[in-house]
C-alpha cells in the first residue's frame, strides 16, 4: 500500500507517492487515466429528488441563478449556476430521483 504524503511549500501544494522500488516500476508501467471534465455540468451533490428545473436548452444563465432544486431529507435545496453560460441540455427531468454526482444540467 503506496504512502501518500501532502506537501504544502509557499503556498504551493503537492501530493507526493512513497512506493517501493519495485512496486515504482510497476506503477510506471500503469497508463494513466485522466478524470472526465465535469465542469459545464451542474450536479447533484446529493441522493435526492429533483423537484424543479428552472432552465431551458438554450437559454442565458449568469452565475449565481438558480437552475434546480433538489428534496433530500424534506428539505429543499437550490442548485445555482456557478458561470455565465448556455444550457445546452437538461439532462434529468422534475421528479426524477437522482444520485450523487449525477449530471443534471449541461452547458453548451
Amino acid at each position: 500500500k503506496p504512502l501518500v504524503i501532502r506537501v504544502i511549500h509557499n503556498g504551493t501544494q503537492l501530493e507526493v507517492m512513497v512506493l517501493l522500488p519495485h512496486v515504482a516500476k510497476l506503477h510506471a508501467l500503469m497508463p494513466f487515466k485522466a478524470p472526465p471534465d465535469m465542469s459545464r455540468y451542474v450536479l447533484s451533490p446529493m441522493p435526492g429528488l429533483l423537484v424543479d428545473v428552472a432552465v431551458v436548452p438554450g437559454q442565458k444563465v449568469q452565475a449565481g441563478e438558480r437552475v434546480a432544486v433538489i428534496e433530500a431529507m424534506k428539505m429543499e435545496n437550490v442548485l445555482f449556476a456557478a458561470a455565465d453560460g448556455v444550457v445546452g441540455k437538461v439532462l434529468a427531468a422534475k421528479g426524477e430521483s437522482l444520485t450523487v454526482d449525477q449530471p443534471i444540467v449541461e452547458f453548451a
